[in-house]
């Protein structure tokens, strides 16, 4: 996938349904009534919604990097996502993908906090243009910082539970999170609408129940079609744990049963990280 731009080094790439989406919800805050600084406002909210999100996904790429993954930052309609490359992330111990997942949020928090004391502390004339500025900032980065803590896959928090399962429950521990994804994204849809008649995050909310149970089947399919997927799994965990002589134990027991190409491919992949290690 080509990038638009490097940020610090990482890689960005800049999808347009990020700028349809966010220039839309510009529209209805500042355009749509009769807001005196509508048009300077909207022309500002644009940056402001894209540096917030960037200053999240730049949390997950640093701290990615600081364990030896190679980052790349895409921005959708959905949002932001960072992915690795040239390492598996799932190679990493658990504790470091916990990690990962939350230096998006809290270096979101960190931002909004600066622009929360200039506004406070800064003099500004309140309801000018730079006071609201800062005040935006600030409530963006807040807001979309406690949306991702929320335990929903694929938020970050979803992804701080479903390691956090993986641990004790190996490949299963996904599935588990699942199921409480949907569960919490079910309830706070129904909440959101019996309490605040809130139809935009009860439908959010549904959306996101909806795929997280197409991503449950799909697991499951893969889990009975590779019935050493907890056994592989205790390798990778020994892996991260440079286990070696563990990792290579899991590997050469699981190749008397490996019957799938899917399988066989892991096992190999597994004995060439062993190797590489050693």
């Amino acid at each position: 996938m080509k990038h638009h731009v490097r940020l610090f080094g990482v890689p960005v790439r800049v999808d347009p349904t990020f700028l349809i989406l966010i220039a839309v919800f510009g529209y209805l805050f500042f355009l749509s009534g009769d807001d005196p600084d509508g048009a300077e406002m909207f022309v500002l909210w644009i940056p402001l919604v894209t540096g917030a999100v960037l200053a999240h996904e730049l949390g997950h790429a640093f701290a990615g990097r600081a364990f030896g993954l190679t980052p790349f930052i895409l921005l959708h309609g959905m949002g932001g996502l960072t992915v690795f490359g040239a390492r598996q992330h799932r190679e990493l111990s658990h504790g470091r993908r916990i990690l990962i997942s939350l230096a998006g949020p809290f270096a979101g928090f960190a931002v909004g906090a600066v622009a929360f004391f200039a506004e406070r502390y800064g003099g500004f004339v309140p309801e000018t243009i730079a006071q609201r500025t800062l005040n935006i900032a600030w409530l963006i980065t807040l807001i979309w910082g406690l949306v991702n803590l929320v335990p929903i896959l694929p938020l970050d928090g979803g992804h701080v539970v479903a390691t956090a399962l993986e641990r004790f429950f190996g490949f299963r521990g996904r599935r588990y999170a699942r199921v409480l994804s949907i569960l919490i994204a079910l309830s706070l849809s129904a909440v959101c609408l019996a309490l605040w008649e809130e139809w935009f995050w009860a439908a959010l909310g549904a959306i996101l129940a909806v795929q997280n149970y197409r991503a449950y089947r799909i697991e499951k399919r893969w889990e009975e079609a590779d019935p050493l997927a907890d056994v592989l799994e205790r390798g990778y965990e020994a892996l991260a744990a440079e286990n070696l002589a563990l990792a290579r134990k899991v590997a050469d027991a699981a190749k008397e049963r490996a019957v799938t190409d899917g399988a066989k491919a892991r096992i190999a992949h597994l004995e060439a990280w062993t190797a590489l290690m050693s």
